[in-house]
């Protein structure tokens, strides 16, 4: 599907498939905390579900499943093979309700298995673990879920980019 030109409502409407990966660059100031500490404009990630939902790790609210939501919108990702949506979602039922990690989001650098160990889960963290549940693995599998920032998923060889807001003529 074509991305090229089209606005993120756009891509609600009729391109997103469920396991498209959902990163945003916002700004506020907790998403200026995560872009400055991660040296990205991405500060927040999520995989769309289909049926315009996503599921997610949303700060202050924890590991649920949301409305899509095409504000502040940067870039859909694919992954690139066999990612199995039904295995993830199985994963998903079993960590849902789960709260928002806020000491893990500030030390991902050098947390380990902070998520694992205190039931609670940041945005990235969640999305590695969503993906590997999946059957895709976007790093290496010794990378632990704690150390990944929303930003590095747009470097992951796992994916290819099908949208990006750069895309649209009026950002040129």
């Amino acid at each position: 599907m074509d991305f090229t030109n089209g606005s993120p409502s756009d891509v609600r409407q009729n391109r997103l498939r469920a396991g498209d990966v959902l990163l945003y660059s916002g700004k506020g100031f907790i998403a200026r905390a995560i872009q400055i500490k991660t040296f990205s404009r991405i500060n927040h990630i999520e995989v769309y579900d289909g049926a315009g939902k996503s599921v997610a790790s949303r700060d202050g609210l924890g590991v649920d499943r949301y409305d899509y939501r095409a504000l502040n919108l940067a870039r859909v990702l694919r992954p690139r093979d066999g990612f199995n949506i039904e295995a993830a979602r199985a994963w998903f039922r079993t960590v849902q309700g789960q709260p928002y990690d806020w000491i893990g989001l500030f030390a991902f650098f050098n947390a380990k298995r902070q998520g694992a160990e205190n039931w609670k889960m940041f945005c990235s963290e969640f999305a590695v673990r969503f993906m590997r549940a999946g059957g895709v693995e976007p790093f290496t599998k010794d990378t632990d879920a704690d150390s990944v920032a929303p930003g590095e998923f747009a470097k992951s060889g796992a994916f290819t980019r099908v949208w990006d807001i750069n895309d649209r003529p009026e950002a040129a």
